[in-house]
């Protein structure tokens, strides 16, 4: 047994939580610094202020009967920052070729809800999954996934159509270029 075990442990532990800030420092500057990523492989901002949401839970309250589709408006209102507050909202997924990473983040503000990421590096490749939906009308699911020593993180989430699908292609096929990685 190795008796340094638990010190290396928290030493690595420590390196991680270093990782994470110097991360979460430069998508901030990204967001807020206007420093440019090497590529943004998706990318959806919205701006909620408290008349949306006012708006939201109204239309929740009168389309609750119906299957409970109010019950999703009611949630959308009240999980994009602080309710009687502006908030700007970003969900990103960006390669960063100078860290070697591809990061996935969600931001209110400047606030992190969601933080995830992956280093690429030569055994790295991209792998294209799809399955059916169990419909009748032909329904399917597509995702793409960069792949590294069996970690397995998404890149272009939930492809429904043909037309989504041949863009996202177009798109994981300039991050193959720029990342130098290959599709398995």
């Amino acid at each position: 047994m190795d008796e340094f075990a638990d010190l290396e442990a928290e030493l690595n532990g420590l390196q991680m939580v270093k990782n994470t800030e110097s991360l979460e420092s430069l998508i901030v500057a990204i967001e807020y610094d206007g420093v440019e990523p090497t590529m943004f492989l998706s990318e959806i901002r919205e701006h909620w202020t408290p008349a949306k949401r006012f708006s939201f839970v109204f239309l929740g309250v009168l389309l609750t009967p119906l299957f409970g589709l109010g019950l999703l408006l009611i949630y959308l209102a009240f999980v994009h920052g602080d309710f009687f507050e502006d908030c700007d909202v970003a969900v990103c997924i960006v390669y960063l070729a100078d860290e070697g990473i591809v990061a996935s983040y969600r931001m209110l503000d400047m606030d992190f809800d969601k933080l995830e990421c992956l280093p690429i590096s030569h055994n790295s490749f991209i792998q294209y999954t799809q399955r059916d939906t169990g419909d009748n009308n032909g329904g399917w699911v597509g995702n793409f996934h960069v792949i590294t020593e069996g970690q397995k993180f998404e890149l272009i989430p939930s492809v429904n159509n043909r037309k989504s699908l041949q863009k996202g292609r177009e798109v994981v096929g300039q991050f193959a270029k720029m990342a130098n990685i290959s599709f398995r």
